[in-house]
């Protein structure tokens, strides 16, 4: 398991549209909301020391390529710090994904 009962209670269920797609924010890793630093740090634990994975497998696909690798904590960062280009949709607010992939949503940021 992931996640603590704890830090699940937290987070909550997903939040599903009406046909069954989750909603989620795209780089917010670390299900707090907002995309920041945080969350290239959250990928990177998640990939080399906790050996876990989001919450939102999704919304760790910061590049949408599909999985959640460093990539994806560069993309964040590049974003952040060096004018890179923002994640694709759903970005910067909740939605659902455009892009059909493996990626699971078994918790999801904030959304309405």
């Amino acid at each position: 398991m992931p996640y603590t009962p704890a830090e699940a209670a937290v987070l909550g269920p997903p939040i599903w549209t009406s046909d069954g797609l989750p909603l989620f924010q795209r780089g917010d890793a670390n299900s707090d909301g907002r995309t920041d630093m945080s969350d290239a740090m959250t990928i990177l634990r998640d990939l080399f020391i906790a050996n876990t994975r989001p919450p939102c497998g999704r919304s760790g696909d910061a590049n949408d390529s599909g999985s959640v690798d460093v990539s994806d904590a560069v993309y964040v960062l590049d974003f952040l710090f060096l004018g890179g280009p923002p994640p694709p949709l759903p970005f910067p607010g909740c939605g659902v994904d455009p892009t059909v992939d493996e990626l699971t949503c078994e918790m999801t940021p904030p959304c309405p």
